[in-house]
């Protein structure tokens, strides 16, 4: 483990802190707070942490020792590996007392949820206020009020965006679905009213050929004949009928249907077939 303060004095020191961080969470090396008031503070941290997923660590040291608060949060975070490996969900305040300097760094994992432009508001507003009158533990409570606040809000409006979305998918079907069925329904009445029409067309010139088909008819002559006789628009010659001929014809007509050599065509039939990234510092 990398020793985070030059002095060898603090090694074995510092170890021991870091170690004690990642058990509990909260450590004061200041003995600013009161064991009561960590306690307290201890389970705001876990209400944290079991509602946002957030694993927020606090650490109030005397000096960073003419280290900037900057890299020393950062080197901390990463020694001790704050949050989930692959969700990147840790949260360290390091709070340097005699320095008055203090840091918030943010995993890269939490950057959408808590900006680095949160992590300054809160600094500014809820911490450095409450610090300047050295009440060090309603400043702490303050903000991590407000980082619960933060995270919360933006899970909340995840969730409430996830729905809406769910929401428009599902009225987006619907309205596909009744589109289809009212434009099918358009459709067959549209092609409805067009054939009409054209059907009582088919039907008028078919009934009007029909009509005008002549009927034979077989009449006796004046000569005691039997005479075949088709009605036109106007008269012919009546042509002498007879038995035998129409029987042959019939018999021709008949052979011509179901001679097996007929040039008649016939249908085919088809066959089937964690690290640290970014924060914000300040002072008071």
């Amino acid at each position: 483990m990398s020793c985070l303060i030059s002095s060898s004095i603090y090694a074995e020191f510092d170890s021991a802190l870091l170690e004690k961080l990642k058990k509990e969470n909260i450590v004061d090396s200041t003995q600013t707070l009161s064991a009561n008031e960590i306690e307290k503070l201890k389970l705001q941290n876990e209400q944290l942490y079991q509602d946002a997923n957030v694993d927020f660590k606090i650490l109030m040291i005397p000096s960073t020792q003419g280290e900037s608060i900057e890299q020393y949060a950062l080197d901390v975070f990463n020694t001790i590996k704050i949050g989930n490996e692959k969700l990147d969900n840790g949260l360290l305040l390091i709070i340097a007392k005699d320095d008055r300097k203090m840091r918030f760094e943010v995993g890269y994992g939490l950057e959408g949820d808590f900006t680095d432009i949160e992590a300054g508001r809160i600094i500014r507003y809820d911490l450095a206020p409450y610090f300047k009158q050295n009440q060090y533990y309603d400043g702490i409570q303050t903000a991590t009020d407000s980082v619960y606040s933060s995270v919360s809000s933006v899970n909340k409006d995840n969730d409430l965006s996830h729905t809406q979305n769910e929401l428009q998918s599902n009225t987006d079907v619907e309205l596909s679905l009744g589109t289809v069925i009212l434009v099918l329904i358009l459709y067959g009445i549209s092609g409805l009213i067009l054939a009409t029409p054209l059907l009582l067309l088919f039907l008028y010139f078919k009934n009007r050929n029909k009509a005008k088909t002549p009927l034979p008819e077989i009449v006796m002559g004046t000569d005691g004949q039997q005479y075949i006789r088709i009605k036109k628009n106007r008269e012919r010659p009546f042509e002498p009928y007879s038995e035998a001929k129409d029987h042959r014809e019939q018999k021709s007509s008949s052979s011509s249907t179901l001679n097996p050599h007929s040039t008649s065509s016939s249908t085919k039939r088809d066959s089937g077939g964690s690290s640290g990234g970014g924060g914000a510092s300040g002072s008071w």
